[in-house]
């Protein structure tokens, strides 16, 4: 078996560089990514997210769908009771896809490598 790097989607997919989350009925923001835009402009873990350009958000993704990469987006937030209103400007995801395959004719030290890996 060997790990390869796949190569990336041929169109790059918009990130807010942070991600969201359900609790208690409210979308909270539970991680942001660092030196992201979300983190450059401020955006917190445990904001609460009512908006994003005007429009109430129910499903982050399903928020964001239309977007892309390089777009200003607004988003509305509740921070420690506070009503605030950030600009976002959209990024280019930076994720990695890994795909383990399988060599067309193994060695045996490759074989016993395997099996003890998959706890064969």
């Amino acid at each position: 078996m060997r790990l390869r790097i796949c190569a990336p989607e041929t169109k790059p997919l918009p990130t807010t560089g942070f991600t969201a989350a359900v609790n208690a009925g409210k979308i909270v923001v539970n991680f942001v990514e660092r030196d992201s835009n979300a983190w450059k402009t401020g955006i917190n873990v445990n904001d609460e997210l009512l908006a994003i350009n005007g429009n109430r958000i129910t499903d982050l993704e399903k928020s964001l769908q239309f977007q892309l990469s390089g777009d200003e987006i607004e988003i509305t937030l509740i921070r420690d009771g506070k009503l605030m209103k950030i600009p976002l400007t959209l990024q280019n995801q930076h994720k990695i896809k890994y795909q383990i395959e399988e060599i067309a004719e193994p060695s045996s030290q490759q074989i016993s490598a395997r099996n003890k890996w998959l706890k064969l």
